[in-house]
């Protein structure tokens, strides 16, 4: 393992590299709209830096850590980044290995639901329940 290089870490959320596997990490329900575009702006700062060094990198996304449907506008930010995701799908065409998302339930899951209601992921998306299938997943798949 190398080391996290954090590109935010706050109460409410944490993105960050680790052995070119991209975090975000949801940790609590005060998730915000400043939080919400930050994510993003940091999100279009990593782009570059795949395209500028021809980076390849898998999404792990963690939504255990807290209950995502209490998040105030949730769903405002769900919809928004499906927009934000057909944005870059070039970008993901060329340099998104998978996406996983680790959720606690089936309930949390409807949120993605709504999400692809909106958005068709061009790259392979599985959902798990915890890090330990995540290691098993990633190690089958590199």
């Amino acid at each position: 393992m190398s080391d996290k290089i954090y590109l935010c870490n706050n109460n409410n959320f944490q993105l960050f590299l680790e052995d070119n596997n991209l975090y975000f990490t949801i940790l609590s329900t005060g998730f915000n709209n400043t939080d919400y575009l930050n994510f993003l702006e940091q999100m279009e700062v990593f782009f570059e830096i795949c395209i500028n060094k021809s980076v390849c990198f898998n999404f792990i996304i963690d939504i255990s850590q807290t209950n995502i449907l209490l998040i105030n506008k949730v769903l405002y930010y769900t919809y928004n980044t499906s927009i934000f995701l057909k944005k870059h799908d070039d970008f993901f065409k060329q340099y998104l290995n998978l996406s996983i998302v680790i959720i606690k339930n089936e309930t949390t899951k409807n949120i993605f639901e709504y999400l692809f209601k909106f958005y068709k992921p061009v790259k392979p998306l599985k959902f798990i329940k915890n890090y330990d299938e995540l290691e098993q997943y990633i190690n089958l798949k590199l």
